[in-house]
């Protein structure tokens, strides 16, 4: 449950991020940095191992 709660909050996080870079423009040097960190990220963080959800995934099927 805490999970879903934190991807939430990090989608609704990132859309703002978003959406002021577009249209309300707020200190736009820093949302463009912080949007890149955030991809960057996102990108390096990938695990080449399955984690342990994916492999008890695999053994309830």
């Amino acid at each position: 449950m805490a999970k879903r709660i934190t991807a939430w909050v990090l989608l609704i996080g990132f859309l703002l991020l978003i959406m002021n870079l577009f249209w309300w423009r707020f200190a736009p040097e820093l949302s463009l940095t912080v949007y890149i960190v955030i991809l960057l990220y996102g990108l390096f963080s990938k695990k080449l191992v399955k984690s342990d959800d994916d492999q008890n995934d695999d053994q309830t099927r």
